[in-house]
């Protein structure tokens, strides 16, 4: 591999332009490998060879005492790793800690809530033009039903967010989402659960006041030395704080550098990519609660059609990727020998979405298999989870809390701008 420089393995259509962006600004020498999506929509077979989900970007990055390389995945992952390697000058990392705080939550922002709803929305798009022949117009009519319940408000709110954000910028003479000059935050924007409603999913207006977009969850650091609160987002951004200045004792980060890399990682897998693909499923498996009267059935038959087509057979993907992973570990955990954040996060999606809604799973992916024998290591995993003293406390805490919240009456009145 000449130079030991990074290769960049890039796909049309994805975002790996930001990864482009981020090498070019800070000179790191480095190849481009391009690939090219196929008719639907799909990575080609040389990126599984890569990567079991068949992902991009990729960032290999080759050994300086070998043959071998890493490979590295997740847009916000790779920015940090690229940043932590590179950025030595602090170009693109703001000195001050308040603003790099703020740069690190908008790096996790563009993949956990931003770009899931684009996608989504480009999909749908993307849905009615391949329908089949005489059902384009009512399959437009759900689609759009699905689109102006919750992708088109979401898309509203965190576009009106993030023009406040800027408005708040310039008011102090700056054009940049953080601090007076480019950062990272800037380029990872450049491509672009609480009690929810029981039609669209969205949250109640009470975390309007917490957080502009009525986010969940949301993290209020308050400091014992008077210091202003800080309030965090995005649930892999409050993770990274959280293990960064609370576990000097290593209780969920490994000592271990590469394994380090690896619970990095998950953090950003679980919801950038793996929890936002479950979202989709569920917005579809309840679109015809909000498709137009008389349209109920045809609603259920297309977004079937939509789920199958794309979401399922990624969500299954998904699934085996992580299987194979605990198998091939062989501790039970995903990373290491003991417990880690990786595990912590990613009890959401596989635990508590899947294995803990065996009945829920089934009906939206309309599949009558038993997921425990499909995906065995999951399903220890799981009950190892489930039986975790922690956990065991969390969920009762958790319990109670939302059922006094039921008793509240939650409003779910909208004022979309």
């Amino acid at each position: 591999m000449s130079e030991n420089k990074v290769i960049l393995h890039w796909l049309n259509y994805s975002r790996a332009t930001r990864i482009a962006w981020l090498l070019e600004e800070l000179q790191v020498p480095y190849i481009l490998k391009a690939y090219k999506r196929d008719s639907h929509f799909r990575s080609p077979p040389e990126l599984f060879k890569l990567h079991p989900l068949g992902k991009s970007p990729l960032l290999e990055v080759p050994s300086p005492l070998s043959n071998d390389s890493k490979i590295i995945a997740e847009s916000v992952n790779i920015a940090n790793y690229i940043l932590e390697k590179y950025d030595t000058t602090n170009k693109l990392i703001p000195i001050d800690g308040d603003e790099r705080l703020q740069m690190n939550y908008f790096l996790n922002y563009s993949e956990g809530t931003l770009q899931p709803v684009m996608v989504s929305l480009l999909l749908n798009h993307y849905a009615k033009t391949k329908a089949p022949f005489g059902t384009r117009f009512l399959v437009g009519l759900v689609v759009d039903a699905m689109n102006n319940a919750y992708y088109k408000p979401e898309l509203i709110k965190n576009l009106n967010f993030l023009e406040d954000t800027l408005k708040k910028q310039n008011e102090v003479g700056s054009d940049y989402f953080v601090g007076k000059k480019l950062s990272a935050a800037d380029i990872m924007l450049s491509f672009p659960i609480y009690l929810r409603h029981p039609e669209t999913w969205r949250g109640p207006l009470a975390l309007f006041d917490v957080h502009p977009t009525g986010k969940a969850p949301i993290l209020e650091v308050i400091f014992g030395d008077g210091r202003p609160p800080i309030k965090l987002a995005e649930t892999g951004h409050i993770m990274q704080y959280l293990l960064r200045n609370y576990d000097p004792k290593y209780i969920l980060t490994p000592l271990d550098p590469n394994e380090q890399l690896q619970v990095d990682y998950f953090l950003h897998f679980a919801e950038g990519s793996f929890q936002n693909l479950q979202i989709s499923l569920l917005v579809n498996s309840v679109a015809k609660h909000v498709a137009p009267f008389g349209f109920q059935k045809m609603t259920k038959m297309i977004t079937k059609f939509l789920n199958n087509g794309y979401y399922i057979h990624e969500w299954r993907l998904y699934m085996q990727y992580l299987d194979d992973l605990l198998k091939e570990n062989g501790t039970g955990y995903f990373v290491g020998s003991k417990l880690t954040a990786a595990d912590v996060i990613l009890t959401y999606p596989i635990y508590e979405n899947v294995f803990d809604n065996l009945d829920g799973a089934a009906e939206i992916l309309h599949d009558k298999r038993d997921l425990k024998k499909l995906y065995p290591n999951l399903a220890n995993w799981s009950k190892m989870i489930r039986r975790h003293p922690s956990y065991s406390r969390i969920s009762q805490m958790m319990d109670e809390e939302v059922e006094d919240l039921i008793l509240s009456k939650p409003q779910f009145t909208y004022l979309d701008k």
